[in-house]
């Protein structure tokens, strides 16, 4: 028989006493899901139905075959009289054939979809419960942050002005959003990191289609997912649906495949936009970017071998990179062991990473992972190795897995809260390859007394102007710096660097003689209009409170703030006094920078000041070697 087959996820064969299956193991996986295990029953009794159909098809089909070769010998001895009541025998028989040949078929169908109701085989590590406040918690990394009071990610995306939800809302209704400035290179950077940081771990990154044709998300989806997940796509030929996820794209591009062992494991790194309708949390998140119908995902996707702990170890491999992943942003998490009945029908096991939001207090889900065993290659019949020997040519089918890396506008929500200063946002050290320079963003609102947005007095400098506002009104800003040893030149020059200041340098011998006199010959200084600096920290201190960009290398914070500058100040000692005071900031430092998570004007200054220093700590050795990679 040749006609096209729907494959259950489930190896029928589990369910067999005399194929080896434990039909009783498969009930009691049920029970853990809190399942229907009734279900189990009802495939047992359609397949041996079926397989009692198939047993007369083969029957009646052998009979046909007699009847015909008899029938075919007579006609080529020329015996057509004989042969005529044969003939009435052979129709007869045929008849009898295609009515089989129907019931075999419909028992088949009916086994098919009865067996697509049972899930997974549960893994005995998973916890039995059907309440997800008994999700069993693996273990935690980070220190939250426990402040009263800090603005949330809804909030924050507002006094940031990094999305617009109510355009967004206007033009795509419910759960739409605008990604603008900031937001928008957040987002793009996010996704870029996660690529190259699974890249750099063996993945092949994939940009998969958006969508895909109803018979190839069937392969992969279930059928509750149809109604409450995807968003149906009428229009050119057949109608087509948009993915929910990566993952599923990324089961289709390995379907009906036939791998070599020594070409796993196939390690993807999936990357798509993906639409969800969200019909199932009606009313839930709907402020904000943390639950929509819209969104990015880069997801970790993975073929191994069936054969021995393969699967698991990868399993095991996959969560440790989403919490490497974590750790590079340095956001707290937990990774919890799903408790049975909240598995979908896919996975054998999953773990969440759920991550800190410190103003709600809570921990929430950025990444499922989940091992699927060969619950979705049996149905996209993707195989592995050469066919088994044995009555039934045994097919070995490989274990598919998969993890989320990030979703990156739920991942900047808690990027937001976790990364917020009394002044805006820092961005992680992480994603500034990627920002064009910015690694502080401003806050454009704040919130009063009453918790209401009101805007910035005065406003920030705009991030995305080509120049500062002085620039920009035809002032134009030069700074006249020494060539040589001179650390306050040296440090202004990498200043300006890298804040993106539109500043013009010059040699100290070509400032202006009125600059001079006014200045009694100060080097360095700076100029800009009626603005003259002379000494090496007031320039300093105007450049990163003044420039955009430049904020991210001027903290937010009061007493931080205090501690840069001190730290400046020391410089005025000499470099030997500026290095003891460096000796002094790196004992309580957990970062290996001066003050805070990243590098500060103090380190790049204080950097300068003590590259004649030519003894210290072996902390204050590592400090200078990484200022001077700054």
């Amino acid at each position: 028989r040749t006609r096209a087959r729907r494959r259950a996820m489930l190896d029928v064969n589990m369910l067999r006493p005399d194929k080896g299956g434990d039909p009783e193991a498969v009930r009691e996986s049920e029970r853990r899901r809190f399942g229907r295990v009734e279900d189990v029953d009802d495939v047992l009794a359609l397949d041996l139905a079926w397989r009692e159909a198939r047993h007369a098809l083969d029957e009646v089909g052998g009979e046909f075959n007699k009847a015909n070769k008899e029938v075919a010998m007579l006609m080529k001895a020329g015996k057509k009289d004989e042969a005529a009541p044969l003939m009435a025998k052979v129709k007869e028989i045929d008849e009898r054939k295609k009515a089989a040949a129907e019931k075999e078929k419909e028992l088949e169908e009916k086994t098919t979809t009865a067996l697509l109701k049972i899930g997974n085989i549960v893994h005995d590590s998973v916890p039995v419960s059907n309440d997800e406040e008994n999700n069993v918690i693996v273990r935690t990394w980070g220190e939250k942050r426990m402040e009263e009071k800090l603005p949330n990610h809804v909030d924050l995306i507002s006094m940031l002005d990094i999305a617009d939800v109510e355009q967004g809302t206007e033009v795509a209704g419910g759960r739409g959003y605008y990604l603008k400035g900031a937001g928008a290179l957040l987002n793009q950077a996010m996704i870029n990191y996660a690529l190259a940081f699974l890249a750099s771990r063996g993945h092949t990154p994939l940009a998969t289609p958006f969508f895909m044709r109803k018979d190839r998300m069937a392969e992969c989806a279930q059928l509750a997912d149809f109604d409450e997940q995807l968003y149906k796509v009428t229009g050119e030929g057949d109608d087509k649906y948009l993915i929910a996820t990566s993952e599923q794209t990324c089961c289709s591009y390995l379907r009906k495949r036939w791998l070599n062992t020594n070409q796993l494991p196939i390690r993807f790194a999936g990357y798509s936009t993906c639409f969800r309708k969200e019909v199932g949390s009606h009313g839930r998140d709907t402020l904000g970017i943390f639950r929509v119908h819209q969104f990015e995902k880069v997801e970790q996707f993975v073929a191994v071998s069936g054969e021995g702990n393969a699967s698991w170890d990868e399993m095991e491999r996959l969560i440790g990179n989403s919490e490497a992943f974590y750790q590079s942003l340095n956001i707290p998490y937990q990774v919890v062991n799903i408790v049975s009945g909240e598995l979908n029908d896919a996975a054998a096991k999953k773990y969440d990473l759920e991550a800190w939001f410190p103003s709600s207090r809570t921990f929430r889900e950025l990444v499922s992972c989940s091992n699927c065993t060969d619950y979705q290659s049996r149905r996209l019949e993707i195989r592995e190795g050469a066919p088994k020997k044995g009555p039934e040519n045994k097919k070995a089918y490989v274990h598919l897995l998969n993890s989320t890396l990030t979703a990156t506008e739920r991942t900047l929500c808690c990027l937001i809260e976790n990364w917020q200063t009394p002044e805006g946002l820092v961005v992680p050290p992480a994603l500034r390859p990627w920002m064009n320079g910015i690694e502080f963003i401003p806050f454009v609102r704040t919130l009063d007394k009453k918790g209401r947005l009101v805007d910035v007095s005065p406003p920030p400098a705009d991030l995305f102007a080509s120049n500062d506002a002085a620039t920009a009104a035809g002032v134009e800003a030069t700074a006249y710096v020494n060539a040589g040893p001179c650390a306050a030149s040296k440090a202004i020059q990498q200043i300006l660097k890298r804040c993106g200041a539109v500043v013009k340098v010059e040699s100290a011998a070509m400032c202006p003689e009125e600059i001079k006199t006014e200045t009694d010959n100060a080097t360095p200084v700076f100029v800009q209009g009626n603005l003259v600096l002379a000494s090496p920290i007031s320039i300093i201190r105007h450049l990163v409170k003044t420039n955009r960009v430049g904020a991210g290398l001027y903290p937010a914070g009061v007493a931080e703030q205090a501690r840069v500058e001190a730290l400046l100040e020391s410089t005025s000692a000499g470099a030997e006094a500026a290095a003891a005071k460096v000796e002094k900031a790196l004992v309580a430092s957990t970062s290996g920078y001066l003050v805070g998570r990243t590098a500060s004007v103090a380190d790049i200054y204080l950097a300068a000041v003590c590259e004649a220093v030519t003894s210290g700590s072996d902390a204050f050795n590592a400090w200078r070697a990484k200022a001077a990679a700054l």
